[in-house]
């Protein structure tokens, strides 16, 4: 019986090009980049299984650099890995899109509903759309994540409809905002239960 990949996440950088109101990562003051020996010790250290790396931040793409050179280096060792990646598709132009296809990195887009919400809750947009446009012209599928607060709740059938325009979107996946970062500060973005409830 197969055991399965062993998931592997690289937090290529806690670096972020966007501002999300909710955004739980704000709360890490620092700001890094993975340096390549980090990324190479960890997966030397699973070498012998298969393995499913995530890239991940911030927004993993600012080191895009990184990525490719972890890609390269598990094509060169030979191991058994797959890539998947969560991004908010802003930086992703003809040139990455094309290189995340070479790669065959599994990707999955941060869009929080229809563009108007998007735009209130995280910025850039029009950016975002661009990014998944490119993908869909390099052949590749992929999947939205919505973080639901009280903001968007109420327009994610909007969501779907937003999907469904974008042509290639195979799924939507649904999180809880998290009461951390810029959310607490963001009472409008939680719904607090009453003392009747």
């Amino acid at each position: 019986m197969s055991k399965g990949r062993i998931l592997i996440v690289l937090w290529t950088t806690s670096k972020c090009n966007l501002k999300c109101r909710y955004c739980y990562a704000s709360a890490v003051k620092e700001k890094y980049d993975m340096d390549f020996k980090t990324a190479v010790n960890a997966l030397d250290h699973f070498s012998g299984q298969s393995m499913k790396i995530q890239f991940a931040g911030g927004e993993p793409l600012v080191n895009y650099d990184l990525i490719c050179k972890i890609y390269e280096y598990v094509k060169m060792r030979g191991y058994d890995a797959v890539f998947q990646m969560q991004t908010n598709g802003t930086l992703i132009d003809e040139e990455k899109a094309n290189g995340i296809k070479k790669m065959k990195i599994a990707v999955g887009v941060s869009i929080d509903g229809p563009p108007d919400i998007n735009e209130w809750l995280r910025g850039e947009t029009k950016k975002a759309v661009y990014g998944i446009q490119c993908l869909a012209h390099a052949g590749i599928w992929i999947n939205i994540n919505s973080v639901v607060t009280a903001q968007n709740v109420n327009r994610l059938p909007e969501l779907a409809d937003f999907a469904l325009y974008l042509g290639n979107v195979a799924g939507i996946g649904l999180d809880l905002v998290r009461y951390a970062g810029r959310a607490k500060e963001s009472t409008c973005l939680i719904k607090k239960p009453s003392a009747e409830q």
